[in-house]
């Protein structure tokens, strides 16, 4: 609850409160439900059934938020979660609740374009409504001192990571090994010696054998809370951001490239929507990576490179591009939700 004025509540992929008068206990009642992530032929009925008749009897708005693709066949094979989006378990039910919903919340102008062609939505119910990052949580785990004194001490060997969840890997075989970073495997392979490699969440099955020859370092993620704190003790030089140039990945945030910058780590991404946008330093390919590697790390100005490139995306986050001219803290950017939670309700009631 914000105030008494700006009433909602958010329900999550496992329950949904059914008694009326839980939406109607509030001063005024509640003016917006907000479902985050609902698909599955129980959610639509529920939502069907329940809760969209109550909301036009209330005036409350439905609101739908989604950061994600779930549209089973741009799932790549290679996704460990893509059968839990199969037809025979999902069915229409996304585009069933999407249509319901007065409003749809996505985290990318790029995947509300997505679900507007496929599931042929009007352009009218979608709203951006960016991937932000609160500045308490992330906001003064920065310390270019810090990073600078590792950069000294490791650039001979630098420390190169890679974190993201198992999704990326083809872990059970299921796309004949492709995956979001099987372009870089010979490349990591081959700089094995020359460079410090650090999975951290999953690694390719392609390097489980250097993995467990300790060739290759793995670390096991960390709790949200503890996120920032633990991902400047893992000593990162230099995050690395594969994907697999399609549909599914274009879909997602630029949220790596916002994380690492708040926390003053340099990122390579790969050079597609998702990070294009936002940075001049992505890759096509695996040469490419090396170079951007050889220009941070092995050149004469590689220091200053490195310095004036941590500084430079710091200040996108700070200061903001033409994508978010607040920048990218969630507490300058706060007017997005309120104006969201604060729309008038759909009906007034009167009692005479």
């Amino acid at each position: 609850m914000l105030n008494s004025d700006i009433q909602f509540r958010i329900t999550d992929t496992l329950s949904v409160i059914t008694d009326p008068n839980f939406y109607r206990m509030v001063d005024g009642g509640i003016r917006m439900v907000r479902l985050q992530r609902w698909y599955g032929k129980e959610k639509a009925a529920m939502l069907k059934n329940f809760l969209k008749p109550l909301a036009d009897q209330l005036g409350m708005w439905l609101v739908y938020e989604i950061d994600d693709l779930l549209i089973y066949d741009d799932i790549p094979a290679y996704n460990i979660a893509k059968p839990h989006y199969a037809y025979d378990r999902v069915g229409d039910s996304v585009k069933e609740i999407m249509e319901m919903c007065d409003l749809i919340t996505v985290s990318t102008e790029f995947l509300g374009e997505v679900y507007q062609k496929v599931f042929n939505i009007p352009k009218e119910k979608f709203i951006v409504v960016p991937n932000y990052l609160p500045r308490w949580w992330i906001g003064e785990a920065m310390n270019i001192d810090r990073q600078m004194n590792l950069w000294r001490s490791t650039r001979n060997q630098p420390r190169i990571a890679f974190c993201c969840s198992t999704n990326h890997f083809d872990v059970q075989n299921n796309n004949n090994g492709v995956d979001d970073f099987t372009h870089l495997i010979p490349w990591i392979k081959s700089n094995i010696d020359k460079y410090k490699f650090i999975f951290v969440g999953g690694f390719p099955q392609q390097l489980k054998e250097e993995v467990q020859q300790k060739k290759v370092e793995f670390q096991p993620p960390s709790d949200l809370l503890n996120y920032p704190r633990e991902l400047q003790l893992r000593n990162i030089d230099l995050l690395v951001a594969p994907l697999i140039d399609n549909t599914f990945n274009k879909c997602k945030s630029n949220i790596k490239f916002l994380e690492f910058s708040a926390l003053g780590i340099p990122m390579a991404g790969q050079n597609i929507l998702t990070y294009n946008k936002y940075t001049d330093v992505v890759f096509n390919d695996a040469n490419q990576l090396d170079n951007i590697v050889h220009q941070l790390f092995f050149t004469n100005n590689s220091e200053k490179v490195y310095k004036d490139l941590i500084l430079h995306n710091r200040n996108v986050i700070e200061k903001g591009d033409k994508y978010s001219p607040k920048g990218y803290w969630l507490e300058n950017n706060a007017n997005l939700y309120y104006n969201l939670y604060s729309i008038n309700p759909k009906t007034i009631h009167l009692s005479l």
